[in-house]
């Protein structure tokens, strides 16, 4: 069989075995010629059979075919059948002394042997019959070849026993074509059965995909706390103490306990921190506090035996659990290698499952991506695929000693690849009938606004989805403050979930796998044009914005909040300047003032958009008129002095309004709806997305929503990173425009900017990766972090992470260009992507240091020289 390479949308099934070179697949041909070859070796197969009366051995590693290999088939027949393509080995028609000369008889597997003895010639009518079924498997196979496949699966074959697990050996990522590990890397373990599938549609990752339901579970105890469906949402954030300092650490839980957290996770890095948990529940029983804690263990499953006595739960890190040390290393595995490793982690961990079995406690089996084993990396790379099996190897163990009392996490900086691992995970539960509770986070999601955008594009998207069970919002701040973000984005959830709220099925077909940006038109230039329209959009997601005519009369103020910069008081774009506004009343004839501020805004690039109605009656050269459905659909002429038009749509509109849209010649759509609405907002934009996939409208879709005065920042901040980070993450818009009467201009473009930068958009400054500090912290990461954005926060396309210590792994900087690491006390070192470049470097010197790394590369501007930059690229 062949080993595949896997394709954006459309891939084909594909089988690996033993001792061939893995082959570039790109379209399905290859194997229906695999297909014809097999039905000639099976035919011949069939005649010999047939006409022999002796003992049949047939290996199937001879030769190649193509099977369909479904996620629920197993078989456990010892014999193989003609007709069955799923075994490896050697396939017995045995003898059957005894019996009569000529007589048939069926084996376990299905074969068809006869008795050993003299030869009695063939026995036309089983070579007839045998050929028969050949030529329909012919067909079959080739049909089956030249169709996409639907379904993302593998199969492990033991002899003649089928092993459904998560995932085969290749680098099976969402969007594109990637290359098969080399043949060094490919599993042996028998012969692994691989069928990889495109966009994934037609697998289940969420119980509804047309509205808000919850992923049913069931309850893990964690203490006091249930976790599971049938439950609230439980909050958790971890210390950031020395777990040795026992009154600290108390006190901090304590405050964490007052904020609403539920559960408080500790750092257990050895045996002095496992007799402090002893200390710190013990104290907090005596102050009233029964705040059930976790351990968070790495490299040390002595530790884990320890502490387990103390704590309501362990959380274990699949990645570095049985390493006694940080090794990070690139090393290509053996499959001998790659199975002892696992019996390696069988032995070391199965004391750990029997003991929190004993004594009731509760495991997280948590996988961050940027720790990932080296035997892991090296079969599937950084993925969510690599992510999902490395859980399930650990939970597989769990389940071999029926130990259910865990819950899985699959933590990433990277929003997207969060998504993309919590989504595959549940879905691989789905597909084998697993109902474990899900912990949701995006690790190092750093501080302040960006902070909670992040954890709001990551675990509000999922929430909306029916998924997650316990939430943390990490923040490189005091942990009690994670509290709120988690409450808001709970409730966020629960005003969705607990009403299931969305639309009647509306026949979704969205590529949740893919990640890929949906593809759209840009305006273009037409002859005869009198504005350059090409900067209404920018091609990497626009940011608009209502102005009203207040604004318009405070010309500096209104350049300064959109972001301009301004020469002799001209405005002109900056590289986070608004791309288009949207006018709430269009200026009367004789108001000069406010119509030059439109003027030079528009010659600056800046699209000028207005309702037509208010066009009408008060044309505004070059205007973009803003029609509603109804306005298109009666062929209201444009307004004087407009040349192109933007659609306004509800999610209202029916397929045929959305097809209809095909060729207007329409700028963009601008997608609103209220924050408050009824209605859900995601399922209603899935819903017009839909419609305009569909239709093959190219589109482009604006994503609005409008904020009244009851949302404060914070609140504003996260319900518009998980409502629109829903479609955004999947690929489903070009942009955003928020509005609300508390906040300014400045305010909502930044979050706007942020929005578009943590889907990975658009990059408009410094992406900073900074983890949320804890114990194992080897500096002040609140105070370096400050210190790092202020010097180094102009650097737009360039990404810092900024980690207390390296038990994560240089994994978790695969996002960044260069990170800056605590490695011993007063101590850092520097790296560039994963690689240590830089080690033990005096702390007072590092963010020289960094600076001076940064211009090595090539990628330093100076402040005044990266706003000039700006205004040229803008």
């Amino acid at each position: 069989f062949f080993s595949a390479r896997k394709m954006s949308r459309h891939s084909e099934q594909t089988c690996i075995i033993d001792g061939l070179e893995p082959v570039q697949r790109q379209f399905s041909l290859r194997t229906a010629a695999s297909s014809s070859v097999a039905a000639i070796f099976i035919v011949t197969c069939a005649y010999v059979a047939t006409t022999q009366q002796d003992r049949v051995t047939a290996r199937t590693e001879h030769f190649t075919q193509a099977a369909t290999v479904r996620p629920a088939v197993t078989t456990q027949a010892p014999v193989a059948t003609l007709a069955n393509t799923y075994n490896r080995g050697t396939m017995h028609v045995p003898s059957a002394a005894g019996l009569a000369r000529g007589s048939v008889m069926q084996s376990q597997g299905g074969a068809t042997a006869w008795p050993s003895g003299e030869r009695t010639g063939p026995n036309l009518l089983s070579f007839a019959a045998a050929s028969l079924l050949s030529l329909v498997g012919l067909v079959v196979g080739i049909r089956m070849a030249m169709r996409p496949s639907k379904e993302v699966s593998m199969a492990t074959v033991t002899g003649s026993k089928i092993q459904t697990g998560a995932f085969g050996p290749t680098n099976m990522q969402s969007t594109g074509i990637y290359p098969v590990a080399g043949r060094k890397n490919l599993t042996r373990c028998k012969a692994v059965a691989v069928v990889a599938g495109g966009g994934g549609e037609s697998m289940k990752y969420c119980e509804d995909v047309h509205r808000s339901k919850r992923r049913p579970t069931r309850t893990v105890w964690i203490g006091k706390v249930p976790v599971g469906s049938e439950h609230p949402l439980a909050l958790q954030t971890m210390t950031t103490t020395d777990t040795r300092n026992v009154e600290a650490t108390v006190n901090q839980i304590i405050k964490c306990a007052d904020a609403g957290c539920d559960i408080v996770r500790l750092t257990v890095q050895g045996m002095k921190e496992a007799d402090a948990c002893m200390a710190i529940k013990k104290s907090l029983v005596e102050k009233g506090y029964d705040t059930p804690l976790v351990a968070d263990i790495h490299f040390s499953p002595k530790v884990a035996m320890k502490v387990a006595e103390a704590v309501d739960k362990i959380r274990v890190n699949p990645g570095n659990f049985m390493d006694g040390a940080k090794k990070f290393e690139d090393k290509v595995y053996t499959d001998e290698e790659y199975d002892q490793e696992l019996v390696q982690i069988e032995e070391l961990f199965t004391p750990l499952v029997l003991k929190c079995k004993e004594l009731n406690r509760a495991i997280r089996i948590g996988t961050n991506h940027g720790s990932l084993s080296a035997r892991t990396l090296g079969r599937y790379g950084d993925t969510a695929e690599g992510m999902v099996e490395s859980a399930f190897e650990f939970a597989r163990i769990c389940r071999k000693h029926d130990f259910h009392n865990f819950v899985f996490s699959m933590k990433a900086s990277n929003p997207l690849v969060m998504v993309q691992a919590y989504r595959l995970l549940a879905a691989e539960m789905y597909k084998v009938g697993w109902d474990y509770p899900i912990h949701l986070g995006v690790t190092e999601a750093g501080e302040g606004e960006d902070g909670r955008m992040k954890s709001a594009i990551g675990i509000g998207s999922l929430l909306l989805d029916g998924l997650g069970d316990t939430i943390r919002v990490s923040l490189t701040e005091d942990p009690e403050y994670e509290a709120a973000p988690c409450k808001t984005l709970a409730a966020i959830a629960s005003s969705q979930v607990d009403n299931q709220k969305g639309l009647p099925e509306f026949g979704e077909q969205r590529a949740w796998k893919a990640f890929g940006r949906r593809e759209a038109d840009l305006p273009e230039q037409r002859e005869g044009d009198n504005l350059d329209y090409r900067s209404l959009l920018n091609r990497d997601g626009s940011v608009l914005h209502p102005v009203s005519l207040e604004a318009l009369a405070k010309e500096a103020t209104l350049y300064a909040e959109m972001g301009c910069k301004t020469a002799v008081g001209m405005p002109l774009k900056d590289i986070a300047t608004i791309d288009s506004i949207v006018l709430d009343a269009v200026p009367a004839a004789d108001d000069a003032a406010s119509r030059k501020v439109l003027r030079r805004l528009q010659d600056a690039g800046v699209g000028v958009f207005a309702r037509a109605a208010h066009l009408q009656a008060s044309p505004l050269p070059n205007a973009v008129a803003l029609m509603t459905m109804a306005e298109f659909e009666s062929g209201t002429a444009l307004p004087e002095g407009c040349q192109r038009f933007v659609l306004s749509l509800d999610g209202s509109e029916s397929a045929a309004q959305i097809a209809s849209l095909k060729d207007s010649g329409a700028v963009c759509a601008i997608f609103t709806a209220s924050a408050s609405n009824e209605a859900s907002y995601v399922h209603t934009g899935r819903q017009l997305f839909q419609h305009l996939r569909a239709s093959g409208s190219r589109l482009p879709v604006i994503l609005a929503m409008d904020f009244d005065a009851e949302y404060d920042k914070e609140r504003l901040v996260l319900t518009a990173g998980a409502n629109l980070g829903s479609l955004l993450v999947d690929g489903l818009g070009d942009g955003v425009m928020l509005s609300s009467p508390n906040l300014t201009m400045d305010q909502l473009r930044l979050i706007s900017f942020g929005q578009l930068q943590g889907c990975r958009m658009r990059n408009t400054k410094t992406e900073f990766v900074s983890c949320p500090s804890c114990g194992r912290t080897l500096f002040d990461l609140q105070e370096v972090t400050a210190q790092i954005s202020e010097r180094t926060g102009h650097l737009p396309g360039v990404a810092i992470a900024i980690m207390g210590c390296i038990v994560n792994g240089p994994g978790e900087m695969a996002d960044a260009d260069f990170g800056y690491v605590g490695s011993l006390p007063g101590k850092i070192d520097l790296y560039v992507g994963k690689t240590l470049v830089k080690k033990n470097i005096p702390m007072e010197e590092g963010c020289d240091r960094l600076i001076d790394l940064i211009k090595e590369y090539g990628r330093w501007k100076d402040k005044e020289e990266a706003e000039e930059v700006a205004e040229v690229a803008a």
